[in-house]
């Protein structure tokens, strides 16, 4: 009895996302954030839907990386550097979706600086 028990306790562990004890991000999560994300926008570059950008299986892979809070954060690290439309899964990662004015929608630089703001004031980016 112990022994079935046990094998579905390592099973339910193995499908859960990984689990941190600390929010911020290692140098090899980075590294392995950025080869994902160089396989999705690869794969997806030439899109013009996110809706599309998201059903794609390295969207997948990247998704389930990492658990929801780091995965943000190295997102919004990586906005810094580059506006990329990956920032459409925020609002899932972190519970909190933004206010786009009217004038901004769909231009994406403004909507990177509108996140990058949202995330500085909620301490979602690494203080250097």
């Amino acid at each position: 009895m112990k022994s079935v028990r046990n094998k579905v306790k390592n099973l339910v562990k193995e499908q859960k996302k990984p689990v941190r004890k600390t929010n911020r991000f290692t140098p090899q999560d980075r590294k392995k954030f950025f080869k994902l994300y160089t396989a999705w926008s690869e794969a997806n570059g030439f899109w013009s839907r996110v809706d599309q950008m998201m059903q794609d299986e390295t969207y997948d892979k990247l998704r389930h990386a990492f658990p929801d809070e780091i995965l943000a954060r190295l997102i919004l690290d990586h906005m810094q550097k580059e506006p990329t439309w990956i920032m459409s899964i925020l609002p899932e990662l972190t519970g909190h979706d933004i206010e786009v004015p009217e004038e901004s929608m769909g231009k994406i630089q403004d909507i990177t600086d509108i996140w990058l703001k949202w995330a500085r004031k909620n301490n979602y980016l690494e203080q250097l």
